[in-house]
């Protein structure tokens, strides 16, 4: 059973606001029986475990995993991996209002209520005082009456956005925005220990492999180590945007800027579990980074975030899809993969430049050149060839007859210089 930290924060004395789960603190307050066990940054639950909130008692089902749990006031933040379900039910059939729909499920059935979650999503869920189906639903139904989702935003469709399970073909935008240059890593603060690899990580060890220069190592698996320190840092990241949120008045909420993405992606945002979370975490991985992309410049981060939104159609907002942002700025093959997006990179953008589609076969340069311009994956330092560069972006401006180019068109750009393909003229 993992230890429960109490948070407590400002505002007229010392008031919990909201209890976290984490690994490794001391324990504060214990509020779940056995049958809870942690395995590295992700709980899983071997039985039904009880949860007493507020004056009622609520069951998470066995089976169920989440990467983060966070009593609020008067709400549950959690958030659940790729491949991962999270189950909380009511026997009292209370009735649940969720901010988020999309793969999440709110049932009401004649002996209990229950939500369910499929990652990977991040969600709020709100008990209510009132049981399910007293406002006109009905057993055995879903129970629509109770679920309260975030309000809809009309979101533009970029070049290769599609939703990750889906493996249609995107469609092609003619949006051409403002041109977004690729960033040139900064230089390391003075005093700071110089890294030889733009991907070397906190443990000691590179991340991946430096190739030489003008080819980009392609990676597709880590260690179970290197895993778990991307996701560590991830996670201190997202605590610390839903601990900056919670210190927010609705005043300073509504007055936030929107987040540090290409104008076509900034909606995206209204469309995430909680809104503001995202722009605070999209915000500091820009301005600050995490221990594995602190060295690389503002400009560089902005540009990953860019490719991952594109790659993925919506913004990270939970542990897992910012560890795969970290995973895209540090040259690594994200562990969610979207195959539509994939698929169009096979299929169209490799027939216009090199007028056929592409053969796939694993360790092809084909198969480097539809990842690298699926998921913008970065060379490292001593990858990087501006020669190739600049000869990649003539040569995509004249076949795709486009003078000012976007974060999409960069990761094509890349694509062409670092997949190991002659140049096309």
């Amino acid at each position: 059973m993992p230890p429960v930290s109490k948070i407590l924060v400002r505002g007229g004395g010392l008031v919990p606001i909201f209890y976290r789960l984490r690994i490794g603190l001391s324990v504060a307050a214990m509020l779940f029986t056995t049958g809870m066990h942690a395995h590295a940054a992700t709980l899983t639950y071997a039985s039904d475990t009880s949860l007493t909130f507020g004056s009622n008692t609520f069951t998470i089902k066995s089976g169920s995993a989440s990467e983060s749990f966070i009593l609020q006031t008067d709400s549950i933040y959690v958030t659940v991996g790729s491949g991962d379900t999270f189950t909380l039910a009511s026997s009292g059939k209370l009735a649940f209002s969720v901010s988020t729909t999309d793969r999440v499920n709110v049932e009401c059935a004649a002996t209990e209520s229950k939500v369910t979650v499929t990652g990977p999503r991040s969600v709020t869920i709100t008990p209510q005082t009132s049981q399910c189906g007293a406002n006109g639903g009905s057993a055995g139904s879903s129970g629509s009456s109770s679920v309260t989702p975030a309000p809809a935003a009309t979101v533009p469709t970029p070049a290769k956005t599609t939703t990750a399970q889906k493996t249609e073909t995107p469609k092609v935008t003619t949006v051409t925005p403002k041109v977004e240059t690729p960033a040139t890593p900064t230089a390391p603060s003075k005093g700071a220990p110089a890294k030889t690899n733009a991907s070397e990580g906190p443990m000691g060890e590179a991340m991946r492999p430096s190739s030489s220069k003008g080819t980009i190592a392609l990676v597709k698996e880590l260690s179970k180590e290197q895993v778990a320190v991307i996701r560590d840092s991830a996670g201190t990241l997202l605590e610390l945007a839903v601990e900056s949120a919670g210190e927010l008045s609705a005043k300073e909420k509504k007055a936030l800027p929107p987040p540090p993405v290409a104008a076509r992606f900034a909606s995206l945002a209204k469309k995430t579990s909680n809104p503001v979370v995202t722009v605070l975490l999209a915000r500091d991985f820009v301005e600050n980074g995490t221990e594995e992309t602190e060295r690389l410049g503002k400009g560089t981060r902005r540009g990953c975030l860019n490719s991952y939104v594109s790659a993925f159609g919506r913004m990270p907002d939970s542990e897992s899809e910012l560890a795969d942002l970290v995973r895209i700025c540090s040259g690594i093959l994200p562990a969610e993969r979207n195959k539509g997006s994939e698929r169009y990179h096979q299929l169209r953008t490799y027939q216009l430049l090199y007028g056929k589609s592409a053969k796939v076969v694993s360790g092809s340069k084909e198969e480097k050149f539809v990842l690298i311009a699926t998921y913008g994956l970065r060379p490292s330092t001593e990858e990087r060839d501006l020669k190739k560069e600049a000869a990649a972006t003539r040569a995509y401006t004249k076949k795709a007859r486009k003078s000012k180019l976007n974060s999409d068109d960069w990761d094509i750009v890349r694509a062409i210089a670092y997949s190991g393909f002659v140049i096309p003229k």
